[in-house]
């Protein structure tokens, strides 16, 4: 399966900013590699879980906004039985 994930800035910017967004463990599950929040500080991304298990997306800033990590813990009970690709 899938789910998606919202993100916004506490302080949201007047332009687009481009987040990294990794999975510490694709074999569990897989994201872009990127996500942009949109002018006013929000986006929605989606998870794609490859296997069963548990794993965590690390989402950063840019180093102009701080380069702040944060982490998202990721638990994966049902799978995608579809092969997808991600952006890298």
């Amino acid at each position: 399966g899938s789910a998606s994930v919202n993100v916004a800035l506490s302080v949201p910017s007047e332009d687009e900013v481009l987040i990294s967004v990794s999975s510490l463990d694709r074999t569990i599950a897989a994201t872009d590699a990127w996500a942009v929040l949109q002018p006013g500080g929000s986006s929605t991304f989606q998870v794609y879980g490859a296997s069963l298990g548990t794993t965590t997306l690390a989402i950063t800033l840019p180093a102009e906004l701080g380069g702040t990590t944060v982490h998202v813990p990721v638990e994966v009970i049902e799978p995608t039985t579809t092969t997808r690709a991600t952006r890298h």
